[in-house]
């Protein structure tokens, strides 16, 4: 029973289930209404026919067993009229009929006088029975006046009042009992309506809408999942207006799902080729230069006061490569500078740029970096180990000639195509000197370098050379880093 409530609770809590309820009871009422009240009217009618038939089978007897008049006579006598209403009044009683149920009568003669009566005297209405009417009627409250002209051969009317007060509460019960079946009919028609609309058009409305929602937050958190979701309307099938419906959702569903799937992967190409393009822009640029030019599209040249600069250069390259083919060439310089690369990855140190068999490599910039000129006094030392590592290995005898300076310099991008970062200033060309004037499988660096350092390292003081746009320079060779400031130099030039 609990359940049956609830689930009359939540068919008239849906509003399309309250519209559709108030419009079907409303509609059957009129319905009813119009086929029923044309319905109480004919009983109506019935009741009155019944009693004037009742009434004027008694009134027709009694007449026709009235004593015989003198000859010509054309009325009754009173001692006549009142025999007649007092044989009327005792067949009455007699019958007990509510039919019959009388409050009075009156008897004219032809000139409208009153010949007898008894009880209430209702009126007669000349006119209408000069009209040729056969019947007078008064149908007031409980009461119903009747008459009958010509009474056998008499010149007389009889006016008769009833008191129809049962007619009518009987008539009041027949109403009731129309109205009370219409509403039966109503509520059954609506209540048998409602429930075949929940089973067959409420409930997969709803249902449909709960597949719009999960469908909806799928396309927003998890499109690949939609397909795989458990959908009512995917997986039930109608012949109707609603299976239409649902077939436009299931359609629309998968254009949705195609073309998310189609985005997701151009998103997913577009993000492998906007990785590629950023591994390779950082591939050419430092990464906080990359940002800004990705973000401003210009990148104005920036000042460094303390930074070092590192120029390598292989050896008799040139010459080797004279009698090596261009792809030997490429992939033994290839192999150099890509061990170089690891080492400045290792280090922190950013790589400028290669010029043929030349290798640029910057501490310091474009971030602050501290420790910067030990780094690259470990670099260059690494970058040593590394060529003995590829000689052995390429069975070639290649060398490096290395040299080291530190100072100020201008670092940045210019101009709008093939973008390259660059320095510029004093202190790359005497770095670029010192790699010049160097010796093979040496690290040439300046006094500045050398103080950098400081006693951590090993150095060999070399003789003043003669630097160009400088003069005499003071430089050194690096030898080696000190295991500790008790031990002597394990590198010896």
């Amino acid at each position: 029973m609990g359940s049956k409530l609830h689930f009359l609770a939540q068919l008239f809590s849906r509003r399309i289930s309250r519209r559709v309820a108030f419009w079907i009871f409303a509609s059957i009422v009129a319905i009813e209404a119009i086929i029923l009240v044309p319905s109480a009217r004919r009983q109506e009618r019935e009741f009155i026919r019944q009693l004037e038939d009742h009434t004027s089978i008694k009134i027709t007897w009694l007449v026709a067993n009235l004593p015989k008049t003198q000859q010509g006579a054309t009325s009754l006598t009173s001692t006549q009229a009142d025999t007649l209403l007092q044989e009327l009044q005792a067949a009455v009683m007699q019958d007990k009929s509510p039919m019959l149920a009388l409050q009075g009568a009156v008897v004219y003669d032809n000139v409208g006088q009153i010949i007898a009566s008894f009880g209430d005297r209702p009126t007669l209405d000349w006119q209408a029975i000069e009209g040729g009417q056969t019947y007078y009627k008064n149908w007031t409250e409980d009461v119903y006046d009747s008459s009958w002209s010509a009474l056998g051969q008499h010149n007389c009317t009889l006016v008769i009042r009833h008191n129809i007060a049962g007619i009518k509460t009987e008539l009041i019960q027949y109403k009731l009992r129309i109205g009370l079946l219409v509403i039966i009919i109503s509520l059954f028609v609506t209540a048998s309506t409602l429930i075949v609309m929940q089973i067959l058009v409420i409930a997969p409305i709803l249902k449909l809408r709960e597949d719009l929602q999960t469908a909806g937050e799928l396309v927003i958190s998890n499109p690949e999942q939609i397909h795989t979701a458990e959908l009512h309307s995917l997986n039930h099938q109608r012949k109707d207006e609603l299976g239409d419906v649902m077939d436009e959702f299931r359609a629309m569903l998968t254009r949705i799902t195609t073309e998310i799937q189609q985005r997701i992967e151009a998103e997913q190409n577009v993000r492998r080729e906007q990785e590629k393009s950023e591994e390779l822009l950082l591939n050419i640029l430092p990464a906080a230069v990359a940002e800004e030019l990705k973000e401003n599209r210009h990148y104005v040249a920036e000042g460094f006061s303390n930074v070092s600069v590192l120029f390598a250069d292989i050896v008799g390259f040139t010459a080797l490569s004279a009698n090596k083919k261009p792809a030997e060439i490429v992939t033994l310089l290839n192999d150099i500078f890509s061990s170089f690369d690891r080492l400045s990855e290792i280090y922190g140190l950013e790589k400028i740029k290669t010029i043929g068999d030349a290798y640029m490599v910057a501490g310091g910039l474009p971030m602050p970096q501290p420790g910067h000129a030990m780094c690259m006094a470990d670099m260059a030392l690494e970058m040593l180990s590394e060529m003995e590592r590829l000689n052995q290995v390429s069975g070639y005898n290649l060398q490096l000639r290395i040299g080291i300076h530190c100072g100020s310099v201008v670092a940045g991008v210019i101009g709008t195509r093939k973008f390259i970062y660059d320095l510029w200033g004093d202190s790359v060309n005497v770095a670029s000197r010192m790699e010049s004037l160097g010796l093979p499988n040496s690290i040439q660096v300046t006094e500045a370098f050398h103080k950098k350092l400081g006693d951590q390292y090993c150095f060999q003081q070399r003789e003043a050379i003669d630097v160009k746009g400088k003069g005499l320079m003071q430089t050194y060779f690096l030898l080696g880093k000190k295991v500790s400031l008790a031990r002597t130099c394990q590198h010896q030039l």
